[in-house]
């Protein structure tokens, strides 16, 4: 603050004085234009001149007063406030620069823009011969889609828009997750408490090793595969091995909940999982390295219901998830810290969904559930 006898003190009490059009303000204000309303007023009170410094004698000697206590710095504090908020009005009124980022409106085409998607059902419609379809993958080309069932596993022959070219069928038991591996000929199926591969084209089994776990998510890599199973209570445990995996080489950590996990799912190169919580919040984990789970962003409510499966897009950044009230929504996870809500829900499809999957190319989205039907859905442009 300025002194009132002061050279400056003075020059401000004459400039808040002067009328509203008196001209341009001094250098020494600097925020004062000429014709802006407010602006001199604001100045001038930006430099409130403090009032003359007292100096008491006592006995021959100079005392200054005792310092104020928190009485006398309480109005200055309230009237920093007031110049703070008169600041904003008077920047609205003279209509110069912008109001700061916590008050600024984000136009189209902004960073705050929501993304937008348009998928249309493709009207294909695949049903498995064994019932209700518990997992579903496609093949890395997008052309191949294997759906898992309590008794078998079918696989599908698609074109590219989506249309059924051929089928068969594997005969196996329960799946609980599947994941094609990168050479694109073989797939890794979660049963029985274990991991088991086969040929999707020769319809045999490759190897199968026992895990003791209950494998809720896989994935399969050139070398290794991952794996996340549910533990007792609020813990997910995320292990890698190699191909084929070997139960004593495996190695990995441990993630905890506030609540028990309800649904998992790697994204395509296996280093981010998505855990549902029984919170209705889904939680993006960094599991590059499998042994020491990273949190990678703050937990995203995705709906009335929670999710009961989830699938992403080929590159990671968008996430389906689908809970009981069978309504599929997107969300924008390009950002793990800022996920966003794209759009309206994908269907609100009188059956339920319990499993989803993006094509390798991601133009393709299946859903299925206890129906024992898969439907397609196209992106749109």
């Amino acid at each position: 603050m300025v002194r009132a006898d002061s050279r400056l003190g003075r020059l401000v009490l004459a400039l808040a004085a002067l009328p509203p059009d008196a001209g341009t303000a001094p250098p020494d204000v600097g925020t004062a234009r000429p014709g802006r309303r407010g602006a001199r007023l604001m100045a001038a009170l930006g430099t409130r001149p403090l009032p003359v410094r007292v100096r008491v004698r006592m006995r021959g000697s100079e005392r200054r007063p005792p310092a104020p206590g928190w009485t006398g710095w309480a109005p200055g504090f309230a009237a920093a406030c007031i110049l703070g908020v008169m600041g904003l009005t008077v920047g609205l009124v003279q209509g110069a620069g912008v109001l700061p980022s916590p008050w600024r409106e984000i136009g189209p085409g902004g960073a705050g823009t929501p993304r937008t998607e348009t998928w249309q059902p493709v009207g294909t419609r695949v049903s498995p011969f064994s019932g209700p379809v518990s997992a579903l993958a496609f093949s890395p080309d997008g052309l191949t889609l294997v759906a898992a069932s309590d008794v078998a596993l079918d696989a599908w022959r698609l074109s590219p828009s989506g249309q059924l070219l051929a089928q068969s069928m594997i005969g196996t038991g329960p799946v609980s997750a599947l994941d094609f591996t990168t050479d694109g000929h073989t797939f890794v199926a979660a049963q029985a408490s274990g991991l088991t591969a086969w040929d999707v084209e020769a319809g045999k089994r490759l190897w199968s090793v026992s895990l003791g776990q209950s494998v809720e998510a896989v994935s399969g890599g050139r070398s290794s595969v991952r794996w996340a199973a549910f533990g007792s209570g609020d813990t997910v445990q995320v292990q890698e091995g190699p191909l084929p995996p070997v139960g004593e080489t495996a190695s990995g950590g441990t993630i905890r909940l506030p609540h028990a996990p309800r649904a998992a799912q790697f994204t395509p190169d296996g280093d981010t999982l998505a855990v549902a919580d029984a919170d209705w919040t889904v939680r993006l984990w960094d599991v590059t390295d499998p042994t020491h789970p990273k949190n990678r962003g703050r937990p995203f409510t995705v709906g009335t219901e929670g999710a009961t499966a989830l699938a992403f897009t080929p590159d990671g950044t968008l996430l389906a998830a689908v809970g009981r009230d069978r309504r599929v929504r997107l969300w924008d996870v390009t950002d793990p810290s800022k996920p966003g809500y794209v759009g309206r829900p994908i269907t609100e499809s009188d059956e339920a969904v319990t499993t989803l999957a993006f094509s390798s190319h991601g133009g393709l989205l299946a859903m299925a559930g206890p129906e024992g039907a898969a439907n397609l859905w196209r992106r749109g442009h």
